[in-house]
């Protein structure tokens, strides 16, 4: 099945809509049946089925694993953090991901602005509401002293750090959108657990 995707719907500077409450949500694990797929009596049957499933998903999670590039990881608090890029690629080679659509909340902070993005992300009969933040004064764009990077660019065409910082809002959204993807598709397939050493 092909990637599903949404336009996005924009809701700058006024609360994010409640999204749809899912059906079923989990966080990270086993594919949750519904409650009447669940027998009244577990069964050596079902355990066996069970014990299938989590062999089937961790032969899928290391073929995808296999198909990441280094620059896919990104170090946060001395742990692997995928980034939008590698879960693009996960996505690719791993089909049945719906993405539904994405919500933003925007607030000024003059001059800039800071983006939370909510996604609705489902996978196997799993369902999560990923959510991924930037800000345009987000070293990605401001460099590390602040004042540099694209910022600097437009700060420099404009002379006004506030037509700036809205130039660059767009950018932000973007890069919330893949966040909140990167955090969804990590925590459908189990892996924001993983460390370094089992990368290796």
């Amino acid at each position: 099945m092909n990637d599903e995707k949404i336009p996005e719907k924009d809701v700058s500077f006024i609360p994010a809509e409640e999204p749809e409450e899912p059906k079923q949500q989990v966080s990270v694990g086993l594919v949750v049946p519904p409650v009447s797929a669940v027998p009244a009596m577990l069964t050596e049957k079902y355990i066996e089925q069970a014990g299938k499933q989590i062999e089937y998903r961790k032969r899928l999670l290391m073929t995808a694993l296999k198909a990441l590039r280094p620059h896919d990881f990104q170090d946060f608090d001395g742990k692997p953090y995928l980034e939008g890029e590698g879960a693009a690629r996960i996505m690719a080679i791993i089909r049945g991901f719906k993405v539904g659509e994405a919500v933003f909340k925007v607030e000024i902070i003059a001059p800039h602005y800071f983006v939370d993005c909510q996604l609705p992300i489902e996978w196997m009969g799993q369902t999560a509401i990923a959510q991924g933040d930037c800000s345009t004064a987000d070293p990605f764009f401001t460099g590390r002293d602040g004042n540099a990077g694209i910022f600097k660019r437009h700060l420099d065409r404009t002379g006004s750090e506030s037509i700036a910082a809205r130039l660059v809002l767009a950018d932000a959204k973007k890069k919330a959108r893949e966040n909140a993807l990167s955090r969804g598709v990590s925590e459908l397939l189990g892996i924001k657990g993983l460390t370094w050493g089992s990368l290796s």
